[in-house]
């Protein structure tokens, strides 16, 4: 079904009400004395001068005006009253209310029934709102209680209230007129202390991995990166051109799609005191690694399509035949640097950009890149291993910067490592539902035959040079940096008998649940687990 509020758009109904105008019986003489009794004015005398039926251009143009501006003051409206039904919350703590069943009805008039553009209710999401510094205060007692004894809780509480009748006022003035000045007050602030801010490895200590189906498609590697590749260009198309469909709560309240807009073309740049997030327009490659080498690979025909999986097929063989005799030992260590201390890795950097101009067009080039993707020579038996080569790698077949990265192993199981501060696990786990849904094979596990295949020149691999003989004892200690973190993780993953499904039927969060789990204190060793964001939960 056409959604209402986009047919109805100010200049289809302008045009409506021209054609009104025009085949109307009544003069429109009629109409302006109406007007002129209900607004109490006086009509110009062009139109006092009319006799009988004006010229027909005239009443059209008058029409469509007037059709216009009513149209636009209306769908200014239905934007301010979506604006202040989604500020209401009531919905989520009493559903069944009578409040919460009229706010449904009217959300959904006015919303209209999609597919809604990827960004289309951004204006009308509300305002993080500032709690109260009662709230704060109150709240903040509420959460160290458990941790104090009574004596230490009894001098907190005084601080608090100390606190609350100081300084506290002055501050909540500064953070209210800062909510005004921003939509989120506090996202900037999150990024930077969470993520941008820390000076350790982002490798495992903040990136993520997702990882597919233990059910392959198919057991050839480039057959499923060429699927992988060209369906997640689609999923950046359907981005880029705002027509992925806004995600919808209970089919009701959008939710903010804004981080859709650094999922690709972003990497996050080191400093020595804080990194910072770029983003690149008009990125027409990906970069593809195997066994240390990086190639630059163009995504679009000369037509400016994208390439084919077959075309793609063809540019990652090529890839792959250039790099089957590099030795192991050989390897370009210079990703492990990704991996290193931000600080040693932003000088580092630096000093890579001013001493070479190669050197500089490669990192260029790597960074700018749509996303990556890693074409790994291992061959990961089960999830737990899979995951483990997923966060990490080698310590030298990740870009840690990058926004996520593609990887497809040696036996086509395939997942993606991510950069956190770029985007959130959510947004992922969305791309990669797209990919595992859309990507076929015929009987033999080989991409599905393309009856555009072979009718153009596909663009060749261009292999990225490096010069980094100046910077060998850096990327040396950068790798066994990574290794020694690789060294240290333990990860296990741990087949659960349900999912976030039955979390949500207990009426509880999966995220705060799985928090919960993990902030629970060891029995053997007395201890509570540090933790950030939750572990993944399937659907069940």
């Amino acid at each position: 079904m056409p959604d209402l509020a986009k047919l109805l758009s100010p200049p289809v109904i302008g045009a409506l009400v021209a054609v009104a105008f025009t085949v109307s019986p009544i003069p429109l003489e009629d109409a302006v004395k109406f007007g002129e009794r209900w607004l109490g004015m006086q009509a110009p005398a062009q139109l006092q001068e009319m006799n009988g039926i004006p010229n027909k251009m005239t009443t059209a143009a008058m029409g469509f005006v007037l059709g216009f501006v009513i149209a636009r003051c209306a769908s200014w409206l239905r934007w301010q009253l979506l604006r202040i039904l989604f500020a209401y919350r009531g919905w989520m703590f009493n559903p069944k209310a009578l409040t919460s069943k009229t706010w449904a009805i009217l959300v959904k008039i006015l919303k209209g029934e999609g597919p809604h553009r990827t960004f289309e209710f951004q204006k009308t999401l509300p305002r993080l709102p500032v709690p109260s510094l009662e709230a704060t205060c109150e709240k903040y007692l509420k959460m160290v209680k458990p941790l104090l004894i009574e004596e230490e809780f009894n001098h907190t509480k005084e601080v608090v209230n100390c606190f609350q009748k100081n300084e506290g006022p002055k501050l909540q003035s500064y953070l209210q007129q800062r909510s005004w000045q921003k939509k989120n007050w506090l996202a900037d602030w999150w990024y930077e202390k969470a993520y941008l801010a820390c000076r350790s490895s982002v490798a495992i200590n903040s990136n993520f991995y997702c990882i597919c189906s233990e059910i392959k498609p198919t057991c050839l590697q480039l057959s499923r990166a060429s699927n992988m590749i060209y369906h997640t260009l689609q999923f950046y198309d359907l981005v880029a051109k705002g027509k992925l469909p806004v995600l919808l709560v209970q089919n009701l309240v959008p939710l903010c799609m804004d981080g859709y807009k650094n999922m690709f073309a972003t990497c996050r740049i080191p400093g020595v005191d804080v990194d910072k997030l770029e983003h690149y327009t008009d990125i027409k490659h990906i970069v593809v690694h195997r066994k240390g080498e990086f190639y630059r690979v163009e995504i679009c025909a000369s037509n400016g399509d994208y390439l084919t999986p077959q075309e793609i097929h063809v540019q990652l063989s090529e890839i792959y035949q250039q790099t089957e005799e590099i030795d192991e030992e050989d390897i370009n260590g210079i990703a492990a640097m990704t991996g290193q201390n931000r600080i040693l890795w932003s000088n580092t950097r630096k000093a890579i950009m001013e001493d070479n101009f190669k050197d500089a067009e490669s990192l260029s080039t790597i960074e700018s890149a749509l996303f990556l993707v890693s074409l790994d020579t291992a061959a990961p038996k089960d999830s737990a291993e899979q995951a483990r080569l997923m966060l990490h790698g080698d310590g030298v077949s990740r870009w840690f910067d990058k926004s996520f990265t593609i990887v497809v192993f040696n036996n086509a199981r395939a997942g993606a490592s991510a950069e956190h501060s770029t985007s959130d696990a959510t947004l992922h786990s969305r791309l990669w539902e797209f990919l595992q849904t859309n990507e076929k094979y015929d009987e033999n596990g080989e991409l599905l035959k393309s009856a555009s295949f072979g009718n153009r020149k596909v663009p060749v691999p261009q292999l990225l040079k490096w010069n980094l003989s100046s910077f060998q004892d850096e990327i040396y200690e950068a790798r066994r940096n990574i290794q020694s973190m690789i060294n240290d993780l333990q990860l296990f993953v741990q087949p659960l008998e349900y999912g976030k499904g039955f979390v949500k039927k207990k009426r509880m969060s999966p995220d705060g649940y799985i928090q919960n789990v993990l902030s629970r204190k060891d029995r053997n060793h007395q201890t509570s687990l540090r933790t950030i964001s939750s572990l993944g939960l399937c659907n069940g």
